[in-house]
């Protein structure tokens, strides 16, 4: 009787699940895109988490008035170990981040595991820190489009979709590293998709706004803490500040406002894209 009970049970919950599925095939469109504002808010925050502990990270590394053989150990060092690491543990990671983007879209069916975004915030954030000259536009765009894989992935969604949230997360990061959240949109369908025209366009458009709004409202508290900071320290603190001057860090921090100010009405404007 108990296992004709548990039958039962078992087999109800399996139709619950499936007519749930069943629904969010019919509302797919609209799952997409709330899907690629949720890729662009947990995108910003990781853009803005790499810039801040790549800083932090290289203000350890290299203090003010720190002794000249860091600048020679540190990039050796930092070059050899991170190197073995993604030798060793994130093969995957290895990279610009562009080229192995674009071959998860178009040769992996749009697989990036969570090991591999992983290791290119934390292998990347170290590299640039200990003085390597590379760029943020790269590891940037493979975390972004990572975090929208694995996200996808785990809400267990088709391939095609989750092909989809490969430029998704790209804009997004590029949106977020840069504030440049329309040009963002240009770079993800023109570099990543190859199609200025491709039907994930509205998509891209939603994710790189909210990931640009999410890097705002966390990087323009800190800036103006920085400001703030700066301001109380000059006359000793550090040697640029202190000849650029509080009118000069006042002036920075206007040009800053204004021009965050300009990017949200950009995007007002162009509100009928989406």
């Amino acid at each position: 009787m108990s296992e004709t009970v548990q039958t039962t049970s078992g087999s109800g919950w399996k139709a619950w699940l499936l007519l749930r599925a069943a629904e969010l095939r019919q509302r797919e469109g609209q799952v997409f895109l709330v899907l690629a504002l949720v890729i662009g808010a947990l995108t910003g925050l990781a853009v803005v988490a790499f810039i801040l502990l790549t800083e932090r990270l290289g203000m350890r590394l290299y203090p003010v008035g720190g002794a000249p053989w860091r600048r020679v150990l540190f990039p050796v060092v930092g070059s050899l170990g991170i190197g073995y690491l993604l030798y060793r543990y994130f093969p995957d990671a290895r990279g610009s981040g562009v080229p192995q983007t674009k071959a998860a879209l178009f040769a992996r069916e749009g697989r990036i595991t969570l090991r591999t975004v992983l290791g290119k915030f934390f292998c990347t954030s170290a590299t640039l820190a200990s003085g390597i000259p590379l760029g943020r536009e790269g590891p940037s765009v493979q975390v972004g489009a990572g975090i929208g894989s694995v996200l996808g992935l785990s809400l267990g969604l088709r391939t095609e979709q989750v092909k989809k949230l490969i430029p998704v997360g790209a804009a997004a990061a590029i949106a977020a590293a840069f504030n440049m959240p329309l040009a963002a949109v240009v770079f993800s369908l023109e570099e990543i998709v190859g199609d200025l025209h491709a039907p994930v366009m509205g998509a891209v458009v939603l994710a790189s706004a909210g990931a640009a709004f999410m890097a705002r409202r966390v990087v323009r508290p800190l800036s103006e803490l920085t400001t703030a900071a700066a301001k109380v320290a000059v006359g000793g603190a550090t040697p640029h500040v202190a000849e650029q001057g509080p009118d000069d860090v006042r002036n920075a921090a206007i040009a800053f406002n204004a021009m965050a100010e300009k990017v949200t009405r950009t995007l007002e404007s162009q509100r009928h894209l989406l």
